[in-house]
């Protein structure tokens, strides 16, 4: 949401620091993690590698803002949303159900 609003008010300092939100979140808990394995199995590397994707354009979205680049921040921003997506739709439900059952 502050990439968002950063884009909306030509913000370049809010996009940076929506960014690096992503960028720079803290590592996953053990728990998280063993939930990830155990739930998605062999598909973790599908997650894994949307994962990686999100946060390749998150980053490029931070160098682009620091050079106050809009046209190239939506490019990103785009490609990564539509990764997000695809993650949010491939695993989503699944990974709420589990952790729900993990309780």
């Amino acid at each position: 949401h502050t990439i968002n609003e950063g884009i909306f008010t030509q913000d370049f300092d809010l996009i940076i620091s929506g960014a690096a939100s992503i960028t720079d979140h803290p590592q996953l808990s053990e728990n998280t993690l063993t939930l990830l394995e155990e739930t998605l199995g062999d598909q973790l590397s599908v997650f894994e590698g949307l994962d990686h994707t999100a946060h390749m354009y998150a980053d490029s979205i931070r160098q682009a803002a620091e050079d106050a680049h809009m046209d190239r921040i939506l490019n990103y921003y785009r490609s990564m949303e539509q990764s997000c997506i695809a993650c949010h739709a491939a695993f989503q439900d699944r990974l709420r159900l589990a952790r729900l059952n993990s309780r």
